[in-house]
């Protein structure tokens, strides 16, 4: 199994699941589903 970690320095703020063969968008748009709320990231 497989994970996205979203950290900040040593903590985690973020585990997202990723299920295999399943797709996944990751960016800063409400239309992703999984939505990065960060400047450095892309939209998409």
């Amino acid at each position: 199994m497989a994970y996205l970690v979203i950290r900040e320095g040593s903590k985690w703020s973020d585990v997202f699941r990723l299920v295999p063969g399943q797709t996944v968008t990751v960016g800063r748009a409400p239309t992703n589903q999984i939505v990065i709320k960060d400047e450095r990231c892309s939209r998409n």
